[in-house]
Parts: C-alpha cells; sequence; structure tokens
C-alpha cells in the first residue's frame, strides 16, 4: 500500500469520525437533584445534561413542565462541512498535484474546524456549569462524541501530512515522448545494429588499366 492510498485511507476515516461524533454528546454535566423537605437522600436523583452537535439531551427525560423554552446551540452544520472538506481532500489527493495541494488545504481546514467546534464546546460549557466556584454534586466531563471528533482530528492531521509530497511530484509531460539515444547505444524496444563505415568508392573507368 503506498502512501497516498493510507492518507486517503486516514482522511476518509477521519470524515466519518466527524460525522458520527456530531451524533454523541460532545460535553456532559451530571448533577444531583435533591426533593422532598431538607433534600433528604432518599429523594435525590442524578441528572445527565449533555449537548450533541444537533440538540441538547437530558436523562431522564424532563417533565414536560420543566422544558425550557428557547433554540439549542447547534453545532452539528460546521462538523458537517469539515467532514465534506476532510473528504474533499481525500478525493483530491489522487489527482493532479496542484489538485492534490489544493485537497491538503481543504483537510487541513476541515481538521482545524473540527478542533474549533470542540474548544467551543468545552470552553463554554466549562464556564457555563463549571466555573471558580462550581455547585456542589455537579460534574462535567466530556462526552463519546467529544472523544470521536478529538480522534477525527487527529487523523484528518495525520493524513494531511503522510500525503504532501515533499518534494512535489513533477507533472506529467504533455504530448508525445520523445527518446533520444547516442550513436552506439541501443534504441527502444529493439538491439544494438553494428554499423560499419565504408570508405569512398573508386571508379575503375579512371584507373589506367580500365
Amino acid at each position: 500500500m503506498t502512501r497516498r492510498a493510507v492518507a486517503v485511507g486516514l482522511l476518509v476515516v477521519g470524515a466519518l469520525l466527524v460525522l458520527l461524533g456530531s451524533l454523541f454528546p460532545l460535553f456532559a454535566v451530571e448533577q444531583v437533584e435533591l426533593f422532598g423537605p431538607g433534600g433528604r437522600e432518599p429523594d435525590s436523583r442524578t441528572v445527565t445534561v449533555g449537548i450533541t452537535g444537533w440538540e441538547v439531551v437530558r436523562e431522564p427525560e424532563p417533565d414536560a413542565a420543566a422544558d425550557l423554552d428557547g433554540e439549542d446551540p447547534v453545532y452539528g452544520y460546521a462538523l458537517v462541512v469539515a467532514a465534506l472538506l476532510a473528504g474533499a481532500g481525500a478525493v483530491l489527493r489522487v489527482r493532479t498535484p496542484r489538485q492534490a495541494a489544493v485537497g491538503g488545504l481543504a483537510a487541513g481546514a476541515g481538521a482545524g474546524l473540527v478542533a474549533g467546534v470542540l474548544w467551543a464546546v468545552v470552553e463554554t460549557w466549562s464556564v457555563l456549569f463549571g466555573g471558580p466556584l462550581p455547585d456542589e454534586g455537579v460534574r462535567t466531563f466530556v462526552g463519546a462524541g467529544g472523544y470521536l471528533l478529538g480522534v477525527a482530528v487527529a487523523l484528518i492531521v495525520a493524513g494531511t501530512v503522510l500525503g504532501a509530497e515533499w518534494p512535489p511530484r513533477a507533472p506529467r509531460p504533455a504530448g508525445d515522448a520523445v527518446h533520444r539515444v547516442d550513436d552506439d547505444a541501443t534504441p527502444p524496444f529493439g538491439i544494438a545494429v553494428p554499423v560499419i563505415e565504408l570508405g569512398p568508392v573508386e571508379d575503375d573507368r579512371d584507373h589506367p588499366t580500365g
């Protein structure tokens, strides 16, 4: 397997992991909710709130009356664009040298976009639910989707670096190929033919005895 084939495979797998990771929680918060007079322990339950690339999920499901109005932050569109960039980079890797270079830039941009989204999610939710003085019983952690995106970034970066041509590939010559050979060299697809140099031919009519 060539280095270019390995690079294309890494980019394709990275793009698929980006799409898959957007469906799982990127970041989550686990909190103990207390109920009853004085918040007695038997009346407590653990609630987990996480954010995927498309919605905010909660386990267990909240009551209808407890639902908050408002739109969930959506990061999935940016992740889809990043996956498309990585896929385009994989396709362009098998094209001409110039298109392969463009593909490398596209894949690098996709990896940067995924890393930016992941950083934004973790930073925002850490500040909202963690902060300098986190509430007692609150635990924040990176979800399965966040780890998938991290692996995807590593694969896309590895595919981009591995597929880079250093030095760049020479462009294919245009037109018919011309083979130049020396006089004493073997012609292409043939055998050497000995050549005998002949001297000047004398004319018998000019000979005195002729």
